[in-house]
């Protein structure tokens, strides 16, 4: 809203008509102009009473003023009057007095709210509002407008039965008489406000739409290389929100020295399926599939990259691998104790074809005391470690480890029901994660082995570089192993 100046001369105006109409009149007889001192001796009024008549006339649009040189100069208007403007316009308008009743309409504003003149003129204009602008705070405004300030808003009304969106302004008006008044004007915006609704539901489908995809999608500017829009699943798998996103560099989620995430320097170009790593703002590198296309949207060339997150896909595959690596380590390991004259003088290769499968640090494999009805010890009897990786039979640590009260007691526990011990070691309670953490372990494997019925020991599978997850096919992989070891002592007692 902004404020406007008025400029009031305290007079009775209707008292002073021939003056004002001896000036215009002298003045179109004059159309280059004169000067207050001109006007004065021309019409022999005093300057003072001169400069007043000349100021009304200047508020009321009938003249205007140039500055040449010291002296103003005051010549005839050239503007076109107010009524004729209001039949010439495609808006609705109507005039206000400084009652706020209707003074004049045009013939829009009649034929929008079906009426006549006689049954408008004259009229109160609050009186109008209640009938056709019943939820608006529009004559609220007029009065402001009285005072100066102008506004303009958005306000509805029911019209043949259907509703009719118009833009009001509502601006502050000065009449010949130096009276003050408002003029309304009437802007009929339904087609507008129509369409951006329409542009609205539809944006909100797509969303709707894309939000409700698995696959990740992101839409890029080609011109600017920028993300202009991006779906819930795409977020996700930049692990970022939408506010940092949206208006980056796609590059900036493609980490330094790998190929960029969409081929931008060629908007004609079309990416299938293609496995990509992305950099997350964590710093993450995540292994991506991307699929890109180029789409022309509101007139300029854009790319809508699909994006899925393949990491459980590859942590799968790569589990397999290693299942399968470890299932034939096995066939190896079963050729090996057929053929040897005991299980000893093969199990080392055996070992370390299953640590070469596996991709462990290291695998130990622990013989139990078993005098009695229950094993009171455990010793390390055989070992296969990684390049690098410290061994623990040349240390004097496993060799002969009580179990009762001891950190080995809940494993030897669960070993008794065949339960293997699986997991991280900063996941273990307090004394087996010391006790593991020792010897680098990071996550760890154990799984009990049965000679019959009797628990002859455990083989212990350690990774020393890294926390690492478990797949129910490896565990079922390495299960196997430790039966086929039992079976192999089994034959010998």
């Amino acid at each position: 809203m902004h404020k406007y100046s008025s400029i009031h001369v305290n007079t009775n105006m209707e008292g002073y008509q021939d003056e004002l109409k001896a000036i215009r009149e002298l003045l179109k007889a004059k159309p280059r102009g004169l000067t207050i001192s001109e006007i004065s001796a021309e019409i022999n009024i005093n300057r003072n009473s001169v400069a007043k008549y000349l100021d009304v006339l200047l508020i009321s649009g009938h003249l205007e003023k140039r500055q040449i040189g010291p002296a103003k100069v005051y010549t005839l208007s050239n503007r076109v009057p107010i009524s004729a403007m209001m039949d010439l316009s495609s808006d609705m308008i109507m005039v206000l007095d400084n009652r706020l009743n209707i003074i004049q309409a045009n013939e829009n504003l009649l034929d929008l709210i079906g009426l006549t003149a006689d049954e408008v003129l004259e009229k109160s204009f609050s009186s109008m509002v209640n009938v056709i602008f019943p939820d608006s705070d529009i004559y609220e405004r007029a009065n402001d407008a009285l005072e100066g300030v102008d506004s303009a808003q958005d306000i509805y009304l029911l019209h043949d039965g259907s509703t009719k969106y118009l833009y009001v302004k509502l601006v502050p008006t000065t009449f010949e008489d130096g009276r003050q008044g408002v003029t309304v004007i009437l802007d009929d915006v339904t087609e507008q406000r129509r369409a951006e609704a329409a542009i609205r539901e539809s944006q909100n489908y797509l969303k709707t739409i894309l939000d409700a995809l698995a696959n990740g999608v992101i839409v890029i500017n080609g011109a600017s290389n920028k993300i202009v829009d991006i779906n819930t699943a795409a977020l996700d798998v930049l692990g970022s929100s939408r506010d940092e996103v949206v208006g980056t560099l796609r590059q900036q989620y493609s980490p330094k020295g790998v190929e960029m995430g969409t081929p931008l320097e060629d908007l004609d170009e079309v990416v299938d399926r293609e496995e990509r790593t992305i950099l997350r703002p964590s710093g993450e590198e995540l292994d991506v599939m991307v699929t890109v296309v180029p789409v022309e949207l509101q007139g300029e060339k854009h790319l809508l990259e699909s994006i899925i997150d393949i990491t459980d896909i590859r942590e799968a595959k790569e589990a397999l691998r290693r299942r399968d690596a470890i299932l034939n380590s096995l066939s190896f390991a079963t050729e090996k104790f057929l053929k040897a004259e005991d299980y000893k003088s093969g199990l080392n290769d055996v070992l370390e074809r299953l640590g070469e499968a596996t991709g462990v640090s290291r695998i130990c494999v622990f013989q139990n005391d078993t005098t009695g009805s229950k094993a009171k010890s455990t010793d390390l009897k055989y070992e296969w470690a990684a390049v690098g990786i410290r061994r623990l039979l040349e240390g004097a640590d496993h060799k002969d480890m009580a179990i009762e009260g001891s950190e080995l007691k809940r494993w030897f526990e669960a070993f008794s029901d065949g339960i293997p011990i699986s997991g991280h070691v900063d996941d273990l309670p307090d004394a087996e994660k010391e006790f593991l953490t020792k010897y680098e372990v990071k996550s760890v494997v154990m799984v009990p082995i049965f000679a019959g019925s009797d628990l002859w020991g455990h083989i212990e599978f350690d990774e020393c570089n890294l926390k690492r997850e478990w797949s129910e096919a490896e565990l079922d992989a390495l299960k196997t192993a430790a039966d086929l070891l039992g079976m192999a002592v089994e034959m010998e007692s």
